[in-house]
């Protein structure tokens, strides 16, 4: 028998409450430590998705109560309270429009704010990949110098410094295309066993499409002011 087929319509929705930080370790298979935090941030969130003649969904996770404690700039400084005010994920969908927003603001642990957005094909009730569906968003940044960098070393090495940064994002999934500019000082990198130690570390760079263009970059061995000095200029 022909005829046209029947759209399935559904709806959810929730929220969830008083969710502690370390439930991350069990998405992401890692420990909280391992990765210089510790604390008692708490989580809450709400999720809303629908499906009759729209497709529609918008979910949020969000700080609602406590901090997190951070390693310091070097291995004498005592960990750090982070004063988080704001930390927030927001998803949102309206058919094949999809967005999500990312916002962490803290007093000592920086600010940051970054969007993004696409369009994907809908085919069964599913988002279907696209690499060349378009895409947007925006990142602004200023991250100050905490030990947090040290988790993306080799064990045994520290990295430290402050990072700024002010980006669009555009191209599509395929080719994601970023312009805007990075900068970074007081970047230090150590290691005691590979009598590795640089310090005072400064970098300004370019976003321009998929490379990283250096228009300067320079950082002093050590040995105060009679340390060797790298300089590179773009």
């Amino acid at each position: 028998v022909g005829g046209k087929a029947v759209q399935t319509a559904w709806s959810t929705r929730g929220s969830l409450r008083d969710l502690p930080v370390g439930w991350l370790e069990r998405i992401g298979n890692t420990q909280l430590a391992n990765l210089g935090l510790r604390g008692d941030l708490v989580l809450g969130g709400q999720w809303d998705a629908s499906s009759a003649q729209d497709l529609n969904l918008r979910v949020v996770l969000e700080r609602t109560g406590g901090d997190l404690r951070m390693l310091g700039p070097d291995a004498q400084t005592a960990a750090l309270s982070a004063g988080l005010r704001d930390v927030r994920l927001v998803l949102a969908a309206h058919n094949e429009n999809l967005g999500a927003t990312l916002i962490w603001d803290s007093l000592r642990a920086g600010q940051l704010n970054a969007t993004a957005s696409t369009r994907l094909p809908i085919k069964d009730g599913r988002w279907v990949w696209d690499p060349d569906a378009p895409l947007a968003g925006t990142l602004s940044a200023s991250l100050p110098p905490v030990g947090l960098w040290s988790v993306l070393a080799p064990p045994g090495w520290r990295l430290g410094g402050s990072v700024e940064s002010d980006a669009v994002l555009s191209g599509t999934l395929g080719t994601p295309l970023w312009r805007g500019n990075l900068k970074a000082k007081d970047m230090a990198v150590r290691s005691v066993v590979d009598g590795i130690d640089f310090s005072q570390g400064t970098l300004n760079a370019q976003l321009d499409g998929q490379r990283l263009v250096i228009e300067a970059f320079s950082i002093r061995g050590a040995g105060g002011a009679q340390a060797g000095q790298l300089v590179l200029k773009g």
